[in-house]
């Protein structure tokens, strides 16, 4: 869903009133979010949801779009719409010849490994699809994430966008796809002591443990931009 962000507000109010009719914690948004449950609340407090987020707890929650955007029909869509919307979402695959002439980003149904080359697959082979949806405007590629060390914020075989970075611009922080010449992971990065290295930190603290590797090991780095939730 594409927001008018000069109406932002009653829209986010009312999100607030569906996480609260479904039980759904602070806590819980968080981690949906990929931040912490005092960042989740005080982004509700402060009414600065961005659409990708605002889209995310549309989909966990299945809210129904038009009470969203007007305060009309039900909160919830019902069982039928739920099953029409996972077929008929709005990350259907276009073919690439019959894709509209505007921008969308290729889908690669590939796993995003060591031999995971974003300029050899532009070159050597096309995409399955293009996506043509708003939260992965500025990605290069979407491919299916994989592994759980980033549950629940990201689920393996969920659709993540990614953007290949230069090594020395990344924001800390943030979620990225990390490629060496022996293995592959999706984890959040953070700042090491020793400048030479990162740290590497899943969300799943509970079966994954933290890491420091060192910079010069790293072949390719990719921001995760976006994400969405598979669809079954």
């Amino acid at each position: 869903m594409i927001l008018d962000k000069e109406n932002i507000e009653p829209i986010i109010e009312r999100l607030d009133i569906a996480r609260k009719n479904k039980g759904y914690t602070f806590e819980m948004v968080g981690k949906l979010f990929g931040i912490s449950q005092a960042g989740a609340n005080n982004a509700f407090r402060r009414k600065s949801i961005n659409e990708h987020k605002v889209n995310l707890l549309i989909n966990e929650l299945n809210i129904n779009e038009e009470w969203l955007l007007t305060g009309n029909g039900e909160m919830f869509l019902s069982n039928s719409e739920i099953a029409k919307k996972n077929k008929e979402t709005s990350q259907t695959p276009i073919p690439v010849d019959t894709a509209p002439q505007v921008k969308g980003v290729p889908y690669y149904d590939i796993i995003f490994n060591a031999g995971f080359d974003l300029a050899e697959i532009d070159i050597k082979s096309n995409p399955e699809y293009l996506i043509y949806d708003p939260i992965y405007d500025g990605c290069d590629a979407v491919v299916p994430a994989f592994g759980d060390s980033m549950m629940p914020v990201i689920h393996s075989g969920d659709p993540i966008g990614i953007k290949k970075v230069d090594l020395n611009n990344i924001l800390y922080g943030e979620i990225y796809g990390v490629i060496t010449e022996d293995w592959r992971t999706i984890k959040y990065i953070r700042k090491s002591s020793d400048n030479s290295k990162i740290k590497l930190i899943p969300e799943n603290l509970k079966d994954f443990d933290e890491q420091e590797i060192d910079k010069s090991r790293i072949k390719h780095i990719f921001l995760v931009k976006s994400w969405g939730r598979r669809r079954c």
